[in-house]
């Protein structure tokens, strides 16, 4: 599979951060998976309204992949990654977050911080030499 996730932590005591790193193989499909919960560990239902979108950016700002993540039951949500959202992009590193929107409030929670989004080279398929 051509997806990896590394959680990674910035900064110390109220400063402190925790960053989820993602690589991906440039043109695969990837799903991430999230579970919301509020400041008491008890899942975060989200209501039909509400939106949650993922983004990846240029290190300068650029705004390459704007995406909305599927909600799931139990206050889960699920990012699926298609091949065309990364098809054409260039093998390097970008940014990402994944923010959660109310529209009654406009009020926008950011939990994943922005974190590193590496696009990896494709892969050639070949077999193995000890097959040959």
């Amino acid at each position: 599979m051509g997806l990896w996730i590394n959680k990674r932590t910035e900064g110390s005591g109220s400063s402190k951060k925790i960053c989820w790193d993602v690589e991906i193989t440039k043109g695969d499909s990837g799903y991430i998976t999230v579970a919301l919960t509020d400041l008491q560990e008890q899942d975060l239902e989200l209501r039909e309204e509400d939106t949650v979108r993922c983004q990846v950016r240029s290190k300068q700002g650029t705004l390459l992949i704007d995406s909305t993540a599927k909600k799931l039951a139990g206050g889960y949500v699920l990012w699926h990654l298609t091949p065309e959202e990364t098809k054409d992009l260039e093998p390097g590193e970008y940014l990402w977050d994944m923010q959660l929107e109310l529209p009654d409030s406009n009020d926008i929670f950011t939990f994943i911080p922005t974190s590193d989004f590496v696009i990896s080279a494709e892969q050639t398929k070949r077999r193995c030499a000890c097959e040959q």
